[in-house]
């Protein structure tokens, strides 16, 4: 299945797209006019959800976004459309002729990227000189070190000749979309792969966070984050480099899930963080993963959520379309 607003969904719906994208209501809709954009009075050839792409003088211009501007704009600039098309997709393409299906009926989301409105990825390290004990690493309130616009985020755990070193990542989502309507029957945490470090086997989970804000990560939330596995955890031998890494949540991820607000979740090393074993001397445990921040917008963690909303749902969503 296609995901609403992705490459291929754009590209799927070019022609429709720039020809609207090519009136003076879609460059106003965009915010593809003045100084916000280069294109000037060019045609536009191609739009994905981060890049546009015309012809001048010398050859072809794009223009690339740090983040998916477009896509963002068509679902927030036309939220009411969206929703009637969910509706239909799941009460009546679905269960009576699929081939109706206008691809709406699940939610994808992913963190913002710096700067950032609604929500952040980012990573705490604790980085102490050996002398101090793991536990005393493992269990501290707040960390050494912080970063939410960095390329990567990572799960490590890490024992050197000079320093005992802990990573966690945070990840957090808008999915107020989903609304309180909305009744889960899936979801799937993804994270794009970008270095392991594995001297011997060890597993990442998915886990809860509850950062002090929404919008930026703070020495203070290392301890921030739980334990309590949202799916199964992900063993290395497994992890890729060159794909996306999905975890298919369980009944508590999927409970964790807001339906008005921000989902906050990360993934943390097992064997040495969560279960408070202090790694091997010289050996450094590590998932690293690409976050929102990475240039391009293929590879950010990513929450896929699958819901269905009530019958009596639909007027709702009729009146939002015409109110």
């Amino acid at each position: 299945m296609i995901q609403v607003f992705s490459k291929e969904w754009f590209e799927k719906h070019q022609k429709i797209l720039l020809f609207f994208v090519n009136t003076l209501i879609g460059r106003w809709f965009f915010r593809i006019w003045g100084e916000g954009s280069s294109v000037g009075k060019n045609k536009i050839l191609n739009i994905t959800p981060n890049a546009i792409t015309w012809q001048e003088e010398g050859g072809f211009s794009t223009e690339f976004r740090t983040h998916n501007k477009f896509g963002k704009r068509l679902f927030y600039g036309l939220k009411p459309l969206w929703y009637l098309f969910h509706a239909w997709d799941v009460l009546i393409a679905n269960p009576i002729n699929p081939a109706w299906n206008l691809g709406f009926d699940s939610l994808v989301v992913y963190p913002d990227p710096n700067v950032e409105v609604t929500s952040f990825d980012g990573l705490i390290a604790n980085t102490q000189l050996v002398g101090v004990a793991w536990e005393d690493v493992r269990n501290a309130t707040d960390g050494t070190a912080i970063d939410d616009s960095a390329a990567v985020i990572r799960a490590r755990a890490r024992n050197f000749t000079t320093s005992h070193e802990i990573h966690r990542a945070y990840t957090l989502f808008d999915t107020s979309a989903l609304t309180a309507d909305a009744v889960i029957s899936a979801g799937v945490y993804s994270v794009y792969g970008s270095l392991l470090g594995a001297p011997a086997a060890f597993n990442i989970r998915m886990v809860t966070t509850t950062p002090a804000s929404d919008t930026a990560i703070a020495l203070g939330d290392f301890d921030q984050i739980g334990e309590v596995g949202q799916a199964d955890d992900y063993p290395s031998g497994s992890f890729s480099t060159v794909a996306y890494n999905d975890m298919t949540m369980n009944a508590t991820g999927l409970g964790n899930i807001s339906l008005t607000g921000i989902s906050k979740f990360g993934f943390r090393e097992v064997e040495h963080d969560i279960g408070n074993v202090e790694a091997g001397a010289g050996l450094s445990y590590n998932a690293q993963v690409f976050s929102a921040d990475q240039a391009g917008t293929d590879n950010d963690p990513k929450l896929t959520i699958t819901y269905t909303l009530p019958t009596g749902s639909f007027r709702k969503l009729l009146l939002l379309g015409v109110g």
